[in-house]
């Protein structure tokens, strides 16, 4: 009887062993990316809120300085540069024509005020990057902060910021989120 009951109990246990590694199998399938359209938006709104709010504060200590000033804060979802999967995107915010309130400064004093202001803010650089965009920037600069990074190109009495997020699985909202873009106002002189 004790055997009987050894045997029995082995068996119900297999059986919910069984039970349990198809209920985790299962879970896991969700199409080929894994991730939800749900789920894909919460990873696009965390991202896009981390890239927001980090150039909207570099931007205020800019501004705030009385350095320069731009009209508004671009954004836009793009796919993930580090990888072929068309779900993976990254949000990237850009200061475009951050210029200076006073026009008569110099190129390199503006340039010194900017990288300072930059530092202060918690950004590492690295100068003249590989990635210069296009145009008359005369000075590029790769920056860091935390899992954010960013550059700023610097050309005369103007400057173009970028700051991207960490790559993402945006999953089936991935096509969606990538048709989007924003324009946020930002304080400048009248």
């Amino acid at each position: 009887m004790t055997r009987r009951r050894i045997v029995a109990s082995a068996a119900r246990a297999a059986i919910v062993a069984v039970a349990a590694v198809a209920a985790i199998a299962a879970a896991g399938c969700g199409g080929s990316s894994g991730n939800s359209a749900g789920g894909g938006r919460a990873a696009a709104t965390k991202a896009r809120s981390q890239v927001v709010s980090a150039t909207r504060a570099l931007y205020q200590r800019i501004y705030g300085a009385h350095v320069g000033f731009a009209r508004n804060l671009s954004g836009l979802y793009l796919g993930c540069p580090t990888s072929t999967n068309q779900d993976e995107l990254m949000y990237r915010g850009v200061l475009s024509y951050v210029d200076a309130f006073n026009r008569r400064i110099s190129s390199a004093a503006y340039r010194g005020r900017l990288i300072s202001l930059v530092r202060a803010d918690g950004w590492t650089y690295t100068e003249n990057s590989k990635d210069t965009p296009t145009g008359s920037w005369a000075f590029h600069y790769d920056l860091v902060k935390g899992s954010l990074k960013g550059d700023i190109s610097i050309g005369g009495p103007t400057a173009l910021v970028r700051v991207s997020s960490p790559c993402f699985d945006a999953g089936a909202a991935a096509q969606s989120l990538g048709q989007q873009g924003d324009e946020l106002p930002l304080p400048h002189p009248s």
